[in-house]
């Protein structure tokens, strides 16, 4: 991903709370473009969390965006237990 993508991701009006992917998997939502930032040199961005929490990413290594409700990890069936 580039800052400019993410910027427009950002300043998109309305603003639509959105998840950012990871490589790993994981997703890191943005609920508010308050809750952003992409400070000089533009190459990292903070997201944080109501509750304070906040991450550090690198915006290179981001994959995309994705909207809608977070894709909870796949539960077990109780089938899975029996072998």
């Amino acid at each position: 991903m580039t800052t400019e993508q993410l910027r427009k991701q950002i300043t998109t009006v309305p603003f639509f709370p959105f998840r950012l992917l990871k490589g790993d998997g994981r997703q890191v939502s943005v609920l508010n473009r308050d809750f952003i930032l992409i400070p000089p040199p533009y190459t990292h961005t903070f997201v944080f969390q109501p509750d304070g929490a906040y991450e550090v990413l690198d915006i290179s290594l981001l994959l995309g965006v994705e909207y809608g409700p977070p894709k909870s990890e796949p539960q077990p069936k109780p089938s899975d237990f029996n072998a």
